[in-house]
């Protein structure tokens, strides 16, 4: 299957699922569903990091826990744009 771009890299042949390109977000990043486990785009720059792993997936001010990166970290609040920061 061809590896969707530009929500994702394939730096590898035969992977077994795709990395998540920086600035996208996927709901399982570890799943090789595509349709079952889409990609969404940030809303946030610098927000999604990347990567097909659970955790360290959104940049430290914000909650790696949330759905594409949306909830500002504890700690932090939104500013400007909607960015998150201290």
């Amino acid at each position: 299957m061809p590896c969707p771009k530009p929500e994702s890299a394939c730096p590898e042949i035969g992977m077994t699922y795709v990395h998540t390109s920086k600035g996208f977000w996927r709901p399982d990043p570890t799943s090789y569903d595509m349709t079952l486990h889409p990609f969404f785009k940030c809303p946030y720059e610098g927000a999604c990091l990347g990567g097909n792993d659970t955790k360290g997936r959104c940049a430290k001010e914000y909650d790696d826990a949330s759905p594409v990166c949306a909830v500002c970290a504890k700690g932090h609040r939104r500013r400007g744009q909607g960015q998150c920061a201290r």
